[in-house]
């Protein structure tokens, strides 16, 4: 646990209370989890799906062997660890999200599961109509509809957001 990290978020205050996640079940949904070892001291008990490679979500993550070249790296766990850091008791799971329809299958298991928050940091370019409808969005209507917090990142280019000249 990076304790100088905990200090700064004030969370050490938060589990001294006993907010520690107890009760509650997180997904992580992610392309990168090649080559990661889930049982690496930080992670805990955490329970993997690949909904691209099954509908279901309910086949393991092979971290051994990726499908694509942009699968390499392990950013998925990052993210897991910074959920495991500030709610050490949270149900975990890791799930593997590759693209719309992976995140459709995603989306379908994480309401079947009652999943109660979903961390996700994706891009999804030209998907949808940037105007508040589309198929993310319905998809993320679906997950409030069923009491689903997600939670995203804003997008994962923030050293290059302008891509002209001034």
């Amino acid at each position: 646990t990076d304790i100088e990290a905990l200090k700064a978020m004030n969370f050490l205050e938060w589990h001294t209370y006993g907010y520690t996640g107890h009760s509650v079940k997180v997904a992580v949904f992610d392309v990168e989890w090649q080559g990661a070892d889930w049982i690496n001291g930080e992670l805990g008990d955490v329970t993997t799906h690949d909904c691209f490679a099954h509908p279901s979500c309910m086949v393991p993550i092979d971290s051994e062997h990726p499908r694509f070249g942009f699968e390499r790296g392990v950013h998925g766990i990052a993210c897991a660890e910074v959920i495991r850091d500030l709610a050490p008791d949270v149900e975990l799971h890791l799930v593997r999200v590759l693209g719309q329809t992976s995140l459709e299958n995603a989306v379908d298991w994480a309401i079947r599961e009652d999943i109660d928050f979903i961390s996700m940091s994706l891009s999804f370019f030209n998907e949808s109509f940037y105007d508040g409808t589309g198929p993310i969005n319905d998809l993320m209507d679906s997950l409030a509809v069923h009491d689903i917090q997600m939670v995203t990142s804003s997008g994962n280019y923030a050293r290059g957001p302008h891509r002209n000249t001034f």
